[in-house]
């Protein structure tokens, strides 16, 4: 299955640019390196037991899930969904489609493949993740490194029945609420 993400890159971009995060172009390996920050921060909610399907149970998560859509609430996203592991793959992604808008980098397409794939757990598929990543990035093709992330992300996701495209659209939300740079130096 392939997810069209080119839309919703640019709105993530402007979400940022709105928050102050390209007032001045950020380095390119910042940008990347705080992308894979960003799978670190879903290693330590997976530590801490912070996921949706932990948290809620299938019904509860519908529920959540749904009144969200109906009408967007910053602390109830807050309370409910932030800093679980889905919320940051969703960072992670939004992190990588931003890179991509903002830097300009040629990509006709921003697309998300989901691969099959089974990882034993969280840290295998970071650790997979990142060794195709760099690889990437060492052959200096940024475009296929950034997009692999994203795959890679939706791929790990599908295959633990996480709604990542719904965790996109609402962590884009709430960022579009949030603080100046979200209270941060970058």
């Amino acid at each position: 299955m392939i997810t069209e993400l080119t839309g919703l890159a640019k709105e993530a971009h402007q979400i940022n640019r709105n928050n102050g995060f390209w007032d001045e172009v950020p380095p390119l390996k910042q940008c990347i390196a705080l992308a894979i920050g960003e799978l670190f921060e879903a290693l330590e909610a997976d530590r801490v037991g912070k996921t949706m399907a932990k948290i809620n149970s299938s019904e509860e998560r519908r529920m959540l899930m749904n009144d969200l859509n109906a009408h967007f609430d910053p602390m109830f996203f807050k309370i409910a969904v932030k800093d679980t592991v889905e919320d940051e793959l969703a960072d992670v992604v939004i992190r990588c489609m931003d890179t991509l808008v903002g830097h300009q980098i040629e990509s006709e397409d921003i697309t998300a493949i989901h691969a099959p794939t089974e990882f034993e757990n969280i840290s295998e598929f970071i650790m997979s993740t990142i060794s195709i990543i760099m690889w990437q990035y060492n052959k200096n093709n940024i475009s296929e490194c950034l997009q692999s992330l994203i795959s890679c992300c939706y791929s790990y996701a599908s295959s633990k029945g996480m709604h990542l495209d719904w965790h996109i659209r609402m962590k884009m939300a709430y960022n579009a609420t949030r603080e100046r740079k979200h209270g941060k130096a970058y």
